[in-house]
């Protein structure tokens, strides 16, 4: 049985995203906080939650996260089963790269305009770095953050949004840090969610003309310290193919745990 978040089902859902907190952060942040741009779809069995589609509508795409919570015999085909009401053509879709690899005959007829592996990463024995000389943004700084944003929304694919507006939005919706030279920021990572439960690092970026100088390292580095005086766990998702953010991780005792897949659908917009 298909159902939408209702107040019988929700505690229940809760208790068997926290179980594995490191894999719904997302979710699990989504729901902590009630998000009313979130639109949830849940395969019941015997009343207990077996796997979801989470839509979240806050970005000019849907982002699409579609996970089991459970080794139920079928579960493939029932995330099908929820992934056939997904009434979007252009979305971003999150799942595990093993569950993505059997559902090709339902994406067939979609337009798929990228595929990228996915480590979800925990950082199982923090190592902090010296961040000596980070700062925390507020809104209001939001003028140093514009070559940066553009750098970010140019590697992305982005081609219509403009970089000033993208950086004062961004600092209002997320805590960010930075370094700061001649007045702009060359280096900075931000914790995009939070929960007791589990935080994740994001957007870590260093402007190109200033990388293999240890500012990523010493912003991300921050970013877990603070993020460990709010969450248990702490999470980070990076392309499998950018090695160097990889071995920057690893670095600070993140441990790759989980593959998954980011597919564009209708729209190009890289991880």
């Amino acid at each position: 049985m298909i159902s939408s978040l209702t107040d019988d089902i929700k505690d229940k859902l809760k208790h068997l995203l926290i179980l594995n907190p490191v894999e719904h952060a997302y979710p699990i942040w989504h729901l902590e906080f009630k998000n009313q741009l979130c639109k949830w779809l849940i395969w019941l069995e015997d009343l207990t939650p077996q796997c979801y589609m989470l839509i979240y509508e806050g970005f000019k795409e849907p982002d699409v996260h579609l996970r089991s919570l459970t080794d139920y015999a079928g579960i493939e085909d029932k995330l099908k089963e929820l992934f056939a009401r997904l009434n979007y053509s252009k979305f971003v879709l999150h799942m595990r790269k093993a569950h993505f690899n059997n559902m090709s005959d339902v994406l067939t007829d979609m337009d798929i305009r990228g595929v990228y592996g996915v480590k979800v990463m925990e950082c199982i024995e923090p190592r902090i770095a010296d961040h000596e000389g980070v700062v925390e943004l507020k809104p209001m700084n939001w003028s140093v953050l514009i070559d940066i944003m553009s750098e970010v929304l140019k590697a992305r694919g982005v081609k219509y949004a403009s970089p000033h507006l993208e950086a004062y939005n961004y600092l209002t919706s997320y805590k960010t840090f930075a370094i700061i030279r001649e007045g702009k920021a060359i280096a900075m990572a931000s914790i995009v969610a939070s929960t007791p439960h589990v935080a994740v690092i994001g957007n870590v970026y260093t402007l190109k003309s200033f990388r293999g100088m240890g500012y990523g390292k010493a912003v991300t580095s921050k970013a877990l310290s603070e993020a460990l005086k709010i969450s248990s766990k702490v999470v980070v998702w990076v392309r499998e193919d950018n090695i160097n953010a990889i071995k920057l991780y690893e670095s600070l005792g993140f441990k790759h745990v989980i593959d998954d897949v980011w597919v564009n659908v209708g729209v190009i917009f890289n991880p």
